[in-house]
């Protein structure tokens, strides 16, 4: 069910898992209401039974602050390592130039259709949670390149030793990409102790002694609103390659759209008489 609802827009799951949080917390006080009329909290425990409130509510404030800035710190890690991925990538594609022509036409082919498999085949497929086979044969072929490529000079040897540990960094991040993907940060027993212990804040308030009844629903749909905002939050950033807050693609794709063409215009060499004439000052200089 949260696979289906993370798929939607942000605000359309905010709005069904607060709504359903609501409803959950309303139902639970017009029951009680109802037929737990005399079962209340007397004005001389008030102070003793707010002490246990305080002390329910702080625990979960607290369980709930360090869980949300983990899921948002590891949210952010997962961003960073996209970059990191695509830098890597980048890099492999300029250092194949220090190789021999044909070995360089070769690899840098393998490397566009590795980073456009991953684009329009690996991104997709990690919105349903799995891999994609396409951009994974790519990448044993780009890989199977790389290491078995003989250097045939001194040059050939250095330029070979960078394109090596940029295939070992690409390949570090792309398998952190799918252990995560694969496996949610939170583990679920988490997630229960998450869920009993917001349900048990929201229960002690049904037995404060609010005569209002309007007044009473009106604290218990605010509480439960704050818990399902929240909630709402950490299940969106608990899937950072599925639903609707996916990590964004640009870094990647920027490759096929900017990175990758500029290396190829830069193996030209232009005219002086056609550089900006500022940058002509600078190269006489």
């Amino acid at each position: 069910m949260v696979n289906f609802l993370i798929t939607l827009s942000p605000l359309v799951f905010t709005l069904a898992i607060t709504g359903t949080t609501v409803l959950i917390a309303i139902s639970g006080l017009l029951l009680v209401r109802k037929y737990l009329p005399l079962f209340f909290i007397v004005t001389e425990d008030t102070t003793v039974a707010n002490i246990f409130i305080r002390q329910i509510s702080t625990l979960l404030a607290v369980l709930l602050a360090f869980v949300v800035i983990s899921i948002w710190r590891n949210y952010e890690e997962q961003r960073e390592n996209t970059g990191k991925e695509a830098s890597s990538l980048g890099n492999l594609y300029r250092d194949s130039r220090g190789l021999k022509p044909e070995a360089e036409i070769e690899i840098q082919q393998l490397i566009t259709k590795y980073t456009r498999d991953v684009v329009y085949d690996g991104w997709p497929a990690m919105l349903q949670g799995r891999e994609s086979r396409i951009a994974w044969l790519s990448f044993n072929q780009l890989y199977g390149k790389v290491v078995r490529y003989s250097p045939e000079n001194a040059r050939e040897e250095i330029v070979y030793a960078h394109l090596v540990d940029e295939m070992n960094d690409l390949a570090m991040y792309r398998r952190l990409r799918m252990i995560r993907n694969a496996n949610p940060f939170m583990p679920d027993v988490l997630w229960a102790v998450i869920y009993i212990g917001s349900l048990l804040v929201i229960v002690t308030g049904y037995f404060l002694k609010i005569s209002n009844k309007k007044v009473h629903l009106l604290l218990t749909t605010i509480n439960s609103v704050m818990l399902g905002l929240i909630f709402s939050v950490m299940l969106l950033l608990n899937f950072p390659y599925r639903g609707s807050l996916q990590i964004s693609v640009y870094p990647l794709e920027n490759l096929l759209k900017d990175v990758y063409p500029m290396a190829k215009i830069t193996d030209a060499t232009l005219p002086l008489d056609t550089l900006d004439p500022f940058r002509k000052y600078e190269l006489i200089r």
